[in-house]
């Protein structure tokens, strides 16, 4: 999985299950993610100009190869 991320003035983490937060740079792309097939546990941390900070917590699915 991969990340853009296309607004300027804020700062983005992504912690993917018990992985560490990872930077996502403004205007640009994750590093390539990997996702255990089922479910997937993902924080989005977004960093404001102001210093405040907002969680967002979703899951990623990721469907199993196809032999």
């Amino acid at each position: 999985m991969q990340i853009n991320f296309t607004a300027a003035g804020v700062n983005l983490r992504l912690k993917v299950n018990n992985g560490p937060f990872r930077i996502i740079p403004a205007l640009g792309s994750s590093n390539t993610i990997a996702l255990n097939v089922g479910s997937n546990l993902a924080i989005l941390r977004v960093f404001s100009t102001d210093g405040s900070t907002v969680d967002y917590e979703f899951t990623l699915m990721r469907a199993a190869p196809t032999p």
